[in-house]
């Protein structure tokens, strides 16, 4: 019954192991870091008149995925789950120019805010 705790542990690290996040100490197997993460909000508005736009649809693009998002009633889009590294992002609504640019996301909230101009 002594052994039990021991074993106990020892399952424990093999799938913490297995899933990548390893057990430290003395025989523990490595663990990747987990990589950070970042969000991303703003708003998109009118750029004569800084009236908000929706729907306006917001495109966070990066590491061959994407994450779109559309905006609320004042404009304002949140997008999470995205890795703290550079990030393509996409905004455009009906009647309006495309807006696109590259950024670096900080780990953590990141804020973007975009204005776009009516289509000729």
């Amino acid at each position: 019954m002594k052994q039990l705790p021991a074993l106990v542990f020892a399952l424990f690290c093999a799938a913490a192991t297995y899933s990548g996040f390893g057990c430290g100490g003395a025989g523990g197997g490595g663990s990747r870091p987990i990589p950070a993460v970042a969000e991303l909000s703003g708003t998109v508005r009118d750029a004569v008149n800084s009236a908000p736009l929706a729907p306006a649809t917001v495109t966070v693009s990066q590491n061959g995925g994407s994450h779109s998002t559309a905006t609320d009633e004042r404009g304002f889009y949140f997008v999470d789950s995205l890795a703290a590294d550079q990030a393509h992002v996409t905004a455009s609504a009906p009647g309006r120019q495309t807006y696109d640019t590259d950024i670096r996301l900080a780990p953590g909230r990141n804020t973007l805010n975009v204005e776009l101009r009516r289509t000729p």
